[in-house]
């Protein structure tokens, strides 16, 4: 007897916006999915096929200045196939690209950012504010498609640490939030809800 195992798979073609240049570009990308079973793909030019549909984050990144700017966006593969332009947010981390570099800053379009600066989607709705010093973050706040905030994060001297991290709900009400104590060779996360009792605490060692 043989058995045959069927899979359907969606095709995915992606391409991205770039607000900076005004421009449609054709990158390759990963799309990371939100259950770690699933793995992460990488396409092969603008494509690619998922076997699972589901919620996804595309990542990707672009040639700004002399930084190599990083972006994810979230993409929701419910539909067979698909065939979308996504929007790269103009403020975003950026590396130098040299292997084992840890270089980093935050650039706004291929400006360096710094003070307070704010990014918006093509259709006018907030997308993300920022409070920066010389490309390092101090505060981030995300925003839904719908200009709702979704998230702050607060971040160490540093710039790549987080000390504090809020969660909201659909309505923009604090729904629990994360203290970030980092050590040498671990992180400690306590997840507290938005009244501020204990939920969780978790060890990440480095």
């Amino acid at each position: 007897m043989i058995s045959l195992k069927v899979s359907a798979q969606t095709s995915v073609e992606l391409y991205f916006y770039d607000a900076c240049k005004d421009s449609v570009l054709s990158l390759e990308f990963e799309l990371y999915s939100y259950s770690e079973e699933w793995g992460d793909l990488k396409s092969e030019g603008s494509k690619l096929m998922v076997e699972k549909k589901g919620e996804y984050f595309g990542s990707s990144s672009i040639l700004r200045w002399e930084w190599y700017s990083v972006f994810s966006i979230p993409i929701d593969i419910s539909d067979s196939p698909i065939l979308d332009t996504l929007e790269i947010p103009n403020i975003g981390m950026a590396t130098t690209g040299a292997l084992h570099s840890s270089e980093f800053t935050y650039l706004n379009c291929s400006e360096i950012a710094n003070g307070y600066e704010e990014d918006y989607r093509k259709d006018g709705s907030l997308r993300m504010i920022g409070e920066f010093s010389d490309g390092l973050p101090s505060l981030i706040s995300d925003y839904n498609s719908s200009g709702v905030l979704k998230e702050k994060r607060f971040y160490s001297e540093n710039g790549s640490d987080y000390k504090r991290v809020e969660h909201y709900d659909d309505n923009g009400e604090l729904w629990f939030y994360e203290i970030h104590k980092n050590r040498k060779r671990k992180t400690i996360i306590r997840t507290y809800d938005e009244m501020g009792k204990l939920e969780d605490r978790e060890v990440i060692k480095h």
